[in-house]
C-alpha cells in the first residue's frame, strides 16, 4: 500500500485496482497449484497480500476527495467494509473447501475475486473538479494537505518537542 500510494495519484483509480485485482487474483490462483507451504506463503502471502495492498488504497484515497469534509466518517465505513469482509469470504471459501478441497478453492476464489476487484474498480473515480472543496490560501494546512516529505518532518518536529500522540 504503501508502494502503490504515489501511483494512485499519478494514474486514474480504476486502472489501480484492475492492477491490484490481477495480483490478488494471480495470487490466489497460483497458490492452487503448489503444495510447497514455502510456495504458497509467497503466492499467497506476499503476492495475493500485495494486491490487497493495492486495491486497499484506491477506495480510501478517492472517498476521501468525494467527501473532504466528512473523512473520518466516510473512509470509516471503506474500512470497515474490508474489516468485514470475512463475515462473507470465509463461509464461502468452508463451503468450497468442503466441495472442492483446498487447492481448487484457491483458484475458484482467486478466479472470482479477480473478476470482482477488476469489474468494481471501473466505478472508482475522482470527483469532478468543480465539486473539490478548494481551501483558501488564508486556511491552515492539515496533516492531509502536506507531501509525504513535508508530513514525516512535522511527525518528527511533534515528536521532538516532547509531546504525547
Amino acid at each position: 500500500m504503501a508502494i502503490s500510494g504515489s501511483f494512485i495519484q499519478k494514474y486514474k483509480p480504476k486502472y489501480i485496482i484492475f492492477l491490484g485485482g490481477i495480483i490478488v487474483g494471480l495470487g490466489w490462483i497460483l497458490s492452487g497449484f503448489l503444495k510447497d507451504i514455502r510456495l504458497i506463503s509467497i503466492t499467497y502471502g506476499i503476492i495475493a497480500g500485495s494486491g490487497v495492498g493495492i486495491v486497499y488504497g484506491v477506495p480510501i484515497t478517492v472517498i476521501s476527495k468525494w467527501f473532504p469534509d466528512k473523512r473520518g466518517l466516510s473512509m470509516g465505513l471503506v474500512i470497515s467494509g474490508f474489516g468485514l469482509s470475512p463475515l462473507i469470504t470465509a463461509p464461502l471459501a468452508r463451503y468450497l473447501i468442503d466441495l472442492y478441497g483446498p487447492f481448487n478453492t484457491f483458484k475458484i476464489l482467486g478466479s472470482v475475486f479477480f473478476i470482482l476487484i477488476s469489474i468494481l474498480g471501473f466505478f472508482f473515480k475522482y470527483p469532478p473538479e468543480d465539486l473539490i472543496l478548494k481551501t483558501s490560501s488564508t486556511q491552515k494546512r492539515t496533516l492531509t494537505d502536506l507531501s509525504t516529505k513535508e508530513m514525516l518532518k512535522k511527525i518528527q518536529n511533534f515528536m521532538a518537542s516532547g509531546s504525547v500522540i
